[in-house]
């Protein structure tokens, strides 16, 4: 049995105290990263509404609405 200063923990002890906690952060994160998402493509889609409306005859609304499908579909991060 060795002595520990107070407040001072062996390095095992710290790598799995942290490690427990990293664990725990996947479901939030993922959450996160879906309402990110579906946030900044609603926005995305207001600009265009808004900037590209009005060149529906030459069909530059409908090229730049098709482009954000170009997007990652899923976390790349995965």
């Amino acid at each position: 049995m060795t002595r520990e200063l107070p407040n001072n923990f062996p390095y095992i002890v710290i790598k799995q105290y942290i490690g427990t906690f990293v664990k725990l952060w996947n479901r939030p994160s993922q959450q996160l990263f879906e309402i990110a998402k579906k946030e900044l493509s609603t926005r995305i889609k207001s600009l265009i509404e808004d900037h590209f409306s009005q060149y529906t005859h030459g069909h530059l609304k409908q090229r730049i609405t098709y482009a954000p499908r170009f997007l990652p579909a899923e976390d790349p991060f995965r």
